[in-house]
């Protein structure tokens, strides 16, 4: 009697425990909404975006604070998917792919997007490079206008800096989960301004659209504007981290966001600089700063977006 008392108590647990394992995946599941999510990194740029189930990674924060960020993704992806659709490096700086040498360890990166530009200053950038290179990470430059798309998630991204007579028009978007051009990452290029060669992404879902800037400066803010790329928004990423040199008039007056982030943590360099957040008050321009929030999470249904 007592040994089948044990099975059944036995039996009883086990069923407790499947119970509670299928509840725990079914609540893990992905929605049908965007989740645009800037991680706090300190000072730094880590976005994700996220989509059922794929993942956009844009950038990484500082090497010293990869912790963070990937105490980030583990938050937000389910823990059984180690795979990430597509990581963009806006550009070449540490604030930006120092965390990301450790996600090309733990992650599957199925499409790295970079400007092709070289860092040969920074011996993280080389350390960087060469774990893309051993883990033969699929990887592609970026040209100066392009489009891509996965699934309903549709990306448009602008290079200026590498040509700022580029016409611009209608894109046909490229699906990088499709006949992928898989080469091995080069970086050939080199700058002395390497923020002004940051990739900037223009995510749309439906009715919903974000405007990434990396951390490119005024002349090119104005030059995008010029070309007629910037469009009213809902969300906008302040560039360079509310650096004084960026978030130009003719940026926010084209952009008219519904509200702005600024991915800034600790530093020297008083960002955000206070004549930016001047600039944003007087646009009326609410903003959030990770510094003083945390990760701050967007999620939109491609009609209506809320903070989550």
């Amino acid at each position: 009697m007592d040994r089948e008392n044990r099975r059944i108590g036995l039996w009883i647990i086990i069923s407790l425990l499947a119970l509670v394992l299928v509840i725990f995946v079914i609540v893990n599941l992905p929605d049908r909404n965007i989740h645009l999510i800037f991680c706090d990194v300190g000072q730094g740029d880590a976005i994700l975006v996220t989509y059922k189930n794929n993942q956009v990674l844009i950038d990484g924060g500082l090497p010293q604070n990869y912790g963070r960020l990937l105490s980030c993704l583990s938050s937000k992806i389910p823990f059984w998917d180690r795979t990430l659709e597509v990581v963009v490096n806006t550009h070449p700086d540490e604030d930006h792919f120092g965390g990301l040498t450790e996600i090309v360890k733990r992650y599957r990166i199925v499409n790295y997007m970079h400007n092709g530009y070289d860092n040969s200053q920074s011996w993280r950038f080389e350390e960087f490079k060469k774990s893309l290179i051993d883990k033969k990470t699929c990887s592609k430059v970026n040209p100066p206008i392009e489009a891509f798309s996965i699934d309903k998630l549709y990306f448009e991204s602008h290079f200026s800096f590498l040509d700022k007579n580029q016409p611009s028009g209608q894109l046909q978007p490229k699906y990088f989960d499709k006949n992928k051009e898989c080469l091995q990452p080069e970086f050939k290029k080199e700058t002395d301004n390497l923020n002004n060669s940051s990739i900037v992404l223009q995510l749309n879902y439906g009715d919903f659209d974000a405007l990434l800037t990396g951390d490119i400066e005024s002349e090119i803010e104005q030059i995008l504007v010029w070309r007629g790329l910037i469009e009213p928004v809902e969300i906008l990423k302040i560039a360079h981290h509310g650096s004084k040199t960026s978030t130009t008039k003719e940026l926010l007056s084209a952009a008219d966001p519904g509200m702005a982030v600024i991915s800034v943590g600790e530093n020297f360099f008083g960002h955000p600089a206070e004549e930016v957040l001047e600039r944003l008050k007087k646009f009326q321009i609410p903003f959030l700063r990770t510094d003083e929030v945390g990760t701050i999470e967007i999620v939109s249904n491609g009609h209506k977006w809320w903070l989550n």
